[in-house]
Order: C-alpha cells, then sequence, then structure tokens
C-alpha cells in the first residue's frame, strides 16, 4: 500500500463539519443521509468537508485529539515505555490531511506541527530500533509491531520488504556454499600422498618440512622493532587526522540538528513511501527552501 492509498483511506473518515448553508437531505455511499442545515454540526467524510471548505461552505470541528495537551501526552507516553503508544486512527495521515487543507480551522497549529513532528521522530527511532533486532536475527519468521498507525506502515513496509529480501539472499548464498562443503570430501591429517615416482609421503613429513621452511623465513628482531618504528611513526598522525574529521564531522551534524543514525543501507531505502518528491523526510516543510530540520535526508547547502 502506497501514501496514495494511505490518503484516500483517512479521507473516509468522518469529521465535524459546520455549514453555512442550507440543503435538502441526499444520500452519499461513505456517509449516508446528510442534511445540511447553517449553523447545525453535521458529521460528513473528510473529502466531502474539503470540497465545501474550498468553496467557502462552512467550516470543521477539530477532533478532541488534535490539540496540543493531548500530543503533549503523546509524547510523554513515547518516551516512558519501551512500545509504541496507541494514537487514534489514521493520526498521521488524518493530522496532515487537516493542517494543510483547514488552516484557519485549528487553534495552535503552529505549535501543534512542532509536537507531531516530535512525536513522529521518537516513533520513528522506535521503529527503526525494532528493525534492527529483527534483522540481526538468525532464524526469523516474520515480523510484528504494534499500535503503529497505517501511514506508518506505509512508511515501513519497504524498508522490511527490501532488507528481508536481502537477507533471503545471503540465506541462499549460505545454503549453497553448505551443499558445496557438504560435496567436498573429509581429508584425514592421516592421509598419504603418493607421487608419480612412487615414493609416497605421509602428511605428519609435510608438516614438519613446513614448520621447517617457515622457521627459517622469520624476521630478525631488529627489522621487527624497525617495522614498529615505521608503523607508529605514521599510524598516530593518521589517527589523529581521522579523530579530528570525525569530531568537525559531528560538530557539523550536531549544528544541523541530525541525530539520525541508519545501521543498515536499506534503511534509507524509503524515498517511495513518503509523500515528498525532493528526499526529504518531515512532515511539515517548505520543498523551496533550501535546509529544513527534521528526520532522514534534508537539502544542505554544504553538500
Amino acid at each position: 500500500m502506497g501514501i496514495e492509498e494511505c490518503q484516500f483511506i483517512a479521507e473516509q473518515s468522518l469529521i465535524t463539519f459546520v455549514p453555512n448553508f442550507n440543503a435538502e437531505e441526499e444520500e452519499f455511499s461513505s456517509a449516508g443521509l446528510v442534511k445540511f442545515e447553517a449553523g447545525l454540526p453535521v458529521e460528513i467524510p473528510i473529502w466531502m468537508a474539503s470540497i465545501l471548505k474550498a468553496r467557502s461552505k462552512g467550516s470543521i470541528v477539530a477532533p478532541e485529539w488534535l490539540n496540543p495537551q493531548t500530543i503533549e501526552q503523546y509524547i510523554q507516553s513515547e518516551k516512558e515505555q519501551f512500545t509504541f503508544t496507541m494514537l487514534p486512527d489514521n493520526f498521521f495521515c488524518i493530522s496532515l490531511i487537516l493542517i494543510n487543507k483547514f488552516k484557519n480551522d485549528i487553534e495552535n497549529i503552529d505549535a501543534i506541527k512542532i509536537l507531531i513532528q516530535d512525536l513522529w521522530d521518537k516513533r520513528l527511532w522506535k521503529m527503526r530500533s525494532s528493525l534492527v533486532k529483527f534483522f540481526v536475527q538468525e532464524n526469523m519468521c516474520h515480523v510484528r509491531i504494534n499500535n503503529i498507525t497505517l501511514f506508518e506502515s506505509c512508511y515501513i513496509g519497504p524498508i522490511i520488504y527490501t532488507g528481508t529480501k536481502s537477507l533471503d539472499d545471503i540465506r541462499k548464498i549460505k545454503m549453497a556454499v553448505s551443499k558445496v562443503n557438504l560435496l567436498v570430501p573429509n581429508i584425514g591429517s592421516k592421509m598419504t600422498v603418493r607421487h608419480s615416482s612412487g615414493m609416497s609421503f605421509g602428511s605428519w613429513k609435510f608438516d614438519n618440512y613446513k614448520k621447517a621452511f617457515l622457521s627459517s623465513m622469520k624476521p630478525a628482531e631488529a627489522v621487527k622493532t624497525q617495522y614498529k618504528k615505521i608503523f607508529l611513526f605514521i599510524s598516530i598522525p593518521l589517527l589523529s587526522l581521522t579523530a579530528y574529521t570525525s569530531y568537525k564531522d559531528h560538530q557539523k551534524h550536531h549544528e544541523h540538528g541530525r541525530q539520525e543514525h541508519v545501521a543498515y543501507d536499506y534503511l534509507n531505502i524509503r524515498k517511495k513511501a513518503f509523500p515528498f518528491n525532493d528526499g526529504n523526510h518531515t512532515l511539515f516543510h517548505n520543498p523551496e527552501s533550501q535546509y529544513v530540520p527534521g528526520v532522514g535526508y534534508e537539502k544542505d547547502p554544504h553538500h
């Protein structure tokens, strides 16, 4: 399921709408019988409310959970417990639709944006931690993550698919190698090798020859000491340069607010599962701006 299907399902949810016009009662497939009377709230789907709002035919009443106090409670619950907090159905998708299409009908919209982004960051970190633990398992059959929304499942679906496919390929290679090993005969330590000239040698004789040959090739102590000095002379500046480069890179990332660590390459494959085509994974941003803080890859004028 993609983001378009997720949005389509979320738009079928009912919301309270206060019309400013009168209309006769009509029957709709997704809302049933609906009669509009000016000033009287009515329950209609979000898609219908969006059309009426675009025509200035009324306003919506924001859901009970779409306020700073309730969202702060969700954030606090995410901090206190290891598992995911249960959110209302289609929490993130409905929030995005309402904030984008009904800006004038929602109070404290700027604070709500920041809190929803904070909640998304914390749940995203939990999802990635869970996936890392899942992928490093030796024997795995399925993955189950409780209390995630449909929007989050659309986001995490391509990651799970790509990761499990890569692990299946690795497992197939291991099975092929094990089959090849089974076909190779087990050679004992006392195996006798016969030369074409008719002379036979035991394996223990080859071991003795090997030890005698390698013992003469051992370097002198002075040469080993010289190599150690050369190694230290070269390695210390390189380690210092590496530490300095890492510090500058960490400082740069800290200034930009990047706190994300991706343990596997295929955890970055999530562009198709997000509604933004510019690769930015924040929930609320301006695509035309050069840098937007948030989760994932952001546009950076220095790169």
